[in-house]
């Protein structure tokens, strides 16, 4: 076995082919020993809690950490695991996280969390695109009714914000950030004479859904007025 360590990732490289009915599809649902008399020797022994723990307990540990699952390459000779030393959220995101001290939050809610922290609201289409296998309607059912975020708007708008008791509790930068982003986009507006909706997308370098809210917002308080019609809609300063 060959194990390699880089200053992004290690790579363990086994020799030899997957074994039995095992493939990269099912390896995390079905369990194969090549030397089954070992394993039950050393299951005894009380050197390995059940057979295959190795591969779900290298992704629960990457997931539990907010960190890139693992990566698993298949030849005829040789299979190779890369873990790679990458987080799907940022340090200062990591930090307020466990803030909130909780194992009860999952790891989806956390970074449905992380982007509703960010955005100042979420819409569910900006976690279907960060969470595509996931039931996004049925989670944010889910963390409405734990308290983690409430539901912002009325049906066809609604947005999702952090809820009042999760601010109090790990506090919420990310509404100072979007209110930074507002007058970012009042102040190019007030330059430029009008901003579309991509233009903003490329100044504030975020998802044209994420800024699209943004705009309608300052629409609502008064502050811009829109003309057009979807992608030629304009936003001007009243």
């Amino acid at each position: 076995m060959d194990i390699t360590v880089w200053d992004d990732r290690i790579e363990v490289r086994s020799p030899g082919p997957l074994p039995g009915h095992i493939t990269l599809d099912n390896m995390r649902a079905e369990h194969y020993s090549r030397n089954p008399r070992i394993m039950r020797v050393m299951k005894i022994m009380g050197l390995v809690e059940e057979y295959g723990e190795g591969i779900d307990r290298m992704y629960r540990e990457m997931e539990v950490r907010l960190m890139e699952p693992p990566v698993f390459e298949a030849t005829g000779t040789s299979v190779t695991v890369t873990l790679r030393n990458r987080m799907l959220v940022d340090v200062e995101d990591q930090v307020w996280l466990n803030q909130l001290g909780s194992d009860e939050v999952t790891i989806d809610e956390r970074r449905a969390m992380v982007a509703a922290r960010r955005l100042g609201t979420v819409a569910p289409r900006d976690l279907r695109a960060m969470l595509p296998y996931t039931r996004v309607d049925a989670l944010l059912t889910q963390m409405v009714a734990k308290g983690l975020l409430t539901r912002v708007g009325r049906r066809g708008g609604t947005r999702y914000a952090l809820s009042d008791a999760m601010v109090r509790h790990a506090g919420n930068p990310g509404v100072a950030a979007q209110n930074r982003r507002r007058q970012v986009l009042l102040d190019e507006i007030r330059r430029r004479g009008n901003i579309s909706t991509s233009q903003a997308a490329m100044l504030l370098d975020a998802a044209p859904a994420a800024v699209r809210g943004l705009l309608n917002e300052l629409v609502r308080v008064g502050l811009v007025r829109a003309a057009g019609r979807t992608r030629a809609r304009r936003y001007y300063l009243r």
